[in-house]
């Protein structure tokens, strides 16, 4: 073979294996990379948004990739559980992507999960539209039934209601390619409207994937049909791959994206965890034409950016440190932040939007290691106090009536949110010093203002009363 022809040869290899694999290292970098543009792209007020009408679902998306890394703690992931938690949600797909990251976060989402069931048309019961009182449309029902799984809601008649939901509603609107519509057509209705598309069929298929592994179903029926599961996954899996092009991405009309292709891996690998597409797909999000930019993120889109993400095996990163941002992150940012001094709040944009105890931390007074310690945290109308996440300083405990009281054991900074009055929740802070070495946290100047000022107000408003 001559030298053009070996050349020739090296080239079409390179063009049909695409990009090269990525390597554990590759997708460990990606991910702190990623983690480190999510941290910096938070906006003041703890939110994501890239896209105004997607508000809701990038800040869920986001917070969902924080904690399959371990990001539980911290003004990053404070900040964007308390916006998340007090946002009004209007479509079904804002609602249940809301109630879904809460659960994740172990919050309580009982009235929202009552607000999503109250959504349901009158005319089904079992589904979901894109907005309130909607018929049944794709991907809102998937994603409603997702949000009652995680948030670990009890039906009246759990099995019935749910078996109905899913076999009446959901396994009959597969379309003969093994895909699912946006919405549910009717037989006459033409061609263009039936068509399958990748966005539904991959939030179908991965909540199908996730009730079958959780309820343990193998078969369905409804109206003397039966439903084979795996058969319906496979079928599921055929279309989605049938949505895969050259460049190893998936997209519709032969054009991959980040988002698409990154929705597809997830429901494949729900669905078939050893799917050869699986690779490849990979490799086009971390080391082909999709992948990340050289600030870290996914097209300047945290939505995507997450889902990218959330692609990635769930780990704990190292927080040597304990500020809420991981070893590997901080050092990602690269903007002077230390893996050994919590000072993970440097990181945060600090651009005014920020409400204290709602996307900043309420900084509570300083306690002592073996000193008895009482801060009560309610106000006027407020009751029914207990943890929502984080942790306390070991020894102390919060009441139901707002009052935080023990005698701490360890010293430290401790960030926890706290819930009130059923669904309000807040943020806050505790330090505790420890006298013996010498240890005594202080706060930076601007803290100390806020502290005084917080405390002057409350002084004036309570002799007010």
């Amino acid at each position: 073979m001559n030298r053009s022809n070996k050349f020739l040869l090296c080239l079409c290899l390179t063009a049909a294996m695409g990009a090269e694999a990525a390597i554990p290292v590759q997708i460990d970098d990606a991910r702190a990379k990623g983690l480190a543009w999510l941290v910096k792209n938070q906006k003041g007020d703890g939110s994501w948004q890239a896209h105004g009408a997607l508000k809701v679902q990038s800040t869920a998306s986001a917070l969902e990739a924080l904690m399959q890394a371990g990001m539980r703690s911290g003004e990053t992931y404070g900040a964007a559980v308390g916006w998340l938690s007090n946002v009004e949600a209007s479509s079904i797909d804002a609602k249940s992507r809301k109630a879904a990251a809460l659960a994740l976060a172990g919050l309580d989402t009982t009235s929202l999960v009552q607000a999503l069931l109250a959504a349901r048309p009158q005319t089904d019961r079992q589904v979901w539209g894109a907005y309130p009182q909607y018929t049944m449309s794709f991907p809102d029902t998937p994603l409603g039934l997702a949000a009652l799984r995680l948030s670990g809601y009890s039906y009246a008649n759990q099995d019935t209601e749910l078996l109905s939901a899913v076999a009446c509603s959901v396994l009959p609107a597969q379309r003969s390619d093994g895909g699912w519509s946006h919405v549910n057509p009717a037989a006459s209705a033409p061609d263009s409207v039936k068509g399958s598309s990748l966005l539904p069929t991959a939030l179908t298929l991965l909540e199908l994937a996730a009730q079958k592994a959780a309820k343990g179903w193998t078969t369905l029926s409804c109206n003397s049909v039966n439903y084979d599961l795996a058969t319906v996954l496979n079928n599921g899996v055929i279309f989605l791959v049938s949505r895969k092009n050259a460049d190893n991405g998936f997209g519709e009309k032969s054009v991959s994206t980040v988002l698409d292709t990154a929705l597809a891996y997830v429901a494949i690998q729900a669905a078939n965890p050893s799917h050869s597409a699986l690779g490849p797909a990979q490799d086009y999000l971390l080391t082909g034409a999709g992948k990340p930019g050289t600030d870290g993120g996914w097209g300047g889109d945290p939505l995507a950016t997450a889902f990218v993400l959330k692609t990635l095996p769930v780990v704990v990163l190292p927080d040597g440190d304990g500020d809420g941002v991981p070893d590997a992150v901080e050092t990602a940012l690269n903007n002077g932040s230390s893996t050994t001094v919590a000072d993970g709040r440097s990181a945060a944009p600090g651009n005014g939007q920020g409400t204290s105890g709602v996307n900043s931390s309420l900084l509570l007074p300083v306690a002592t290691t073996g000193a008895a310690y009482l801060h009560g945290l309610a106000l006027s109308g407020q009751s029914g106090f207990a943890l929502a996440s984080g942790s306390l300083p070991p020894g102390l405990s919060l009441d139901a009536n707002g009052q935080i009281t023990g005698t701490p054991a360890q010293s430290g900074t401790f960030n926890f949110q706290y819930r009130y009055n059923a669904t309000q929740t807040r943020l806050a802070q505790l330090a505790v010093s420890d006298p013996s070495d010498g240890d005594v946290p202080t706060l930076p100047e601007w803290g100390a203002i806020l502290l005084s000022a917080g405390l002057m107000f409350s002084m004036y408003r309570h002799r007010r009363q």
